[in-house]
């Protein structure tokens, strides 16, 4: 698939016609002057949105998966527009803050803790990520980039941000991608939070999510720092986060061998 830039976030956009937050990995400096490949992995909001002609051009550049984090319901009612065809495979894997749906989600969990840095609060829901069920949905979607047959894929939730950024984060942080550099790359969503938002409002599916959220929507590079300080301190890291759920040293190898590169 097609890729811009180099390592700075904001330099690896991709422009898709009715998308508003897609970017590629590629390019994001690794351990041992190693560095992403580009046009592997995409991550973006939600593709039930792209325009004929741009899902036309992604299934050209040679997309195979779609990797969606959304809930079940969620992935049923809306979809994934275009791409749902007999040439794409379409994996849903729900990340989930908590097994109880009913539980507080962000504004509730955020409203609850006023007073304290917004950073820490969001970080602390986005644990339950990785908690939730063990683990195991994160280390399942880290486990299709691992697999050659799965890629060119794209990994996206409704906002391309949160789920997704923690999905990411796990899978760079898997093969030496600095926190800092992670950070950016999730800090580089801030911009399109409140048309994200408009639009996700405006479609009634998510009827509590309005402009009033944008300020606790938007992603904080120190969001994702705490993230990953945690699971560093908790788990040993992303990498023994993933072994100790499962995925072999031969799956960890793939990842690196599948998503790293010595050049540009």
């Amino acid at each position: 698939m097609s890729v811009m830039g180099v390592s700075r976030a904001d330099e690896r956009r991709v422009e898709l016609e009715g998308m508003l937050n897609v970017r590629d990995l590629g390019g994001m400096p690794a351990a041992d002057g190693r560095v992403v490949k580009r046009g592997q992995v995409l991550r973006m909001d939600s593709p039930q949105f792209l325009t004929e002609q741009a899902a036309q051009q992604l299934l050209e550049q040679g997309l195979r998966t779609v990797l969606d984090l959304r809930y079940e319901t969620e992935a049923e009612e809306q979809g994934i527009g275009f791409l749902n065809n007999d040439q794409i495979r379409h994996v849903n894997i729900p990340i989930r803050s908590s097994a109880n749906q009913t539980a507080p989600g962000l504004r509730e969990q955020v409203e609850a803790a006023a007073g304290r840095p917004i950073e820490e609060v969001v970080a602390e829901y986005y644990q339950g990520y990785f908690t939730t069920a063990k683990g195991m949905n994160i280390t399942n979607s880290v486990r299709e980039m691992a697999n050659a047959d799965s890629l060119p894929l794209v990994v996206h939730c409704a906002a391309g941000k949160d789920r997704t950024g923690c999905v990411v984060a796990a899978a760079l942080s898997a093969i030496g991608v600095s926190d800092e550099v992670i950070a950016d790359d999730y800090a580089a969503s801030a911009e399109a939070v409140p048309a994200i938002i408009a639009r996700l409002h405006q479609g009634g599916a998510y009827a509590d999510i309005d402009q009033s959220t944008v300020d606790m929507q938007i992603t904080r590079a120190g969001t994702m720092i705490n993230v990953l300080t945690w699971l560093h301190a908790e788990h040993g890291g992303a990498r023994e986060f993933l072994r100790a759920r499962g995925m072999s040293d031969a799956e960890l190898a793939a990842l690196e061998s599948l998503l790293l590169t010595d050049s540009q």
